[in-house]
């Protein structure tokens, strides 16, 4: 069970990957919200998505404590994508493509999946804590996580300028 959710928060972090402002998918305007609201908003979904691809490489080591951090990814998708579906936030004058609007239903669907997996998986009483091996895990982790937050601001950077029209 492990390796599905690991998989799922993999597939998520890929499904919201596509989405970012100014490639084929997510095309609406967003020029009309504020660039600090853009940017925050921007900045918790880079933070959702490259977390999902940290959570799945510990979940996979069986690390209890990234279970319950996918747990939280997929309660954040969820309200993210259902949010954005009833079109309460972020609001666009444009219309929402169709692609967009099939891959943000897919990925709430990944993330019942998600939220589902995770708490089978904290409820099992053989669910191993997070031990000494997680430290050292997280050394060879160390290189991979600086880059990853220069690439989350990079990619919030792009993204926020993007959708700004």
């Amino acid at each position: 069970m492990h390796k599905i959710l690991s998989a799922l928060l993999v597939a998520a972090f890929v499904a919201l990957a596509s989405l970012i402002p100014g490639g084929p998918i997510e095309t609406r305007d967003f020029s009309h919200i504020s660039p600090v609201l853009l940017g925050i908003f921007n900045f918790i979904l880079t933070s959702i998505g490259l977390s999902s691809v940290v959570f799945a490489y510990f979940v996979a080591l069986k690390d209890k404590w990234a279970i319950v951090g996918g747990l939280l990814a997929g309660i954040s998708y969820f309200v993210v994508y259902v949010l954005d579906l009833f079109r309460l936030f972020p609001v666009s004058p444009s219309p929402m493509p169709l692609s967009l609007e099939v891959i943000e239903l897919i990925s709430v669907m990944l993330a019942i999946s998600i939220m589902y997996f995770a708490t089978r998986l904290l409820l099992q009483r053989d669910t191993p804590k997070s031990g000494s091996g997680s430290k050292r895990r997280w050394r060879g982790f160390l290189p991979w996580s600086i880059a990853g937050v220069l690439a989350a601001l990079a990619i919030v950077a792009y993204a926020t300028v993007s959708a700004m029209g």
